[in-house]
């Protein structure tokens, strides 16, 4: 289970970066008056960081939630204080 919170977590992070990356390349085709390169860096950067990256946090924050709650239940039966048959 770890190695997928580590997957998840590079996803995210390349997508921070490529996003960083691409505003860079679209500032410098700007600078050099290529409007339409300039553009085609940006939206990619906004695809990376609206699209790309909100969907690999949501896969990360719901397996993280769905973990501590199964943990939290498995705490309370090895303590006696879950009862199984509800």
């Amino acid at each position: 289970m770890t190695k997928m919170y580590k997957y998840l977590y590079k996803k995210m992070y390349d997508d921070l970066k490529d996003a960083e990356m691409l505003i860079d390349y679209a500032c410098h085709m700007k600078e050099e008056e290529k409007e339409d390169v300039a553009k085609y860096f940006a939206e990619n950067a906004v695809y990376r960081l609206s699209k790309s990256f909100k969907e690999a946090h949501a896969l990360f924050t719901a397996h993280a939630t769905q973990e501590k709650v199964l943990l939290k239940n498995q705490s309370l039966i090895a303590c006696g204080m879950y009862n199984m048959s509800k």
